[in-house]
């Protein structure tokens, strides 16, 4: 789980849920692969597959 300012990001293995301090969900990214880690931002987030994929979102 990461979070900043009212984004909360939750790395479920390959599905990444996107929800507010509220409980609402913003976005549901679903990935072929499994996620390593996430960068946050206040609108956009960075998803890291390994050492050499990185994917970016908007929110």
């Amino acid at each position: 789980m990461k979070s900043k300012g009212d984004n909360i990001a939750l790395n479920l293995g390959s599905r990444i849920d996107f929800i507010n301090t509220n409980g609402w969900l913003i976005k549901r990214y679903i990935s072929q692969r499994e996620v390593q880690d996430i960068v946050l931002a206040e609108q956009i987030a960075g998803i890291i597959y390994s050492k050499d994929k990185v994917e970016i979102t908007s929110l």
